[in-house]
């Protein structure tokens, strides 16, 4: 009972941070790859909370950008985010 209740708790707290990443993040500017330089490196944004999930290098063919931010990852990896 005491597990099933931190989890409870855990899963609640994990929201609640969401829901702040959320608005901090609603609140920040992106950064426009199309702006940047060549051979600058490109930034990809979480698709749940705008945030910054990936930064790789212009070349990135090599390895696929990551849709989620580690935080929102975790929250997936749970099932608390769908």
């Amino acid at each position: 009972m005491a597990k099933t209740l931190a989890t409870e708790k855990g899963k609640d707290f994990a929201l609640k941070a969401l829901a702040k990443r959320r608005q901090e993040n609603s609140k920040k500017e992106k950064i426009n790859n199309s702006s940047l330089l060549a051979g600058s490196a490109i930034y990809f944004y979480c698709i749940s909370c705008s945030g910054i999930a990936d930064i790789l290098p212009e070349n990135y063919f090599l390895s696929t950008p990551k849709k989620l931010c580690d935080e929102c990852q975790a929250l997936k990896d749970l099932g608390w985010l769908e």
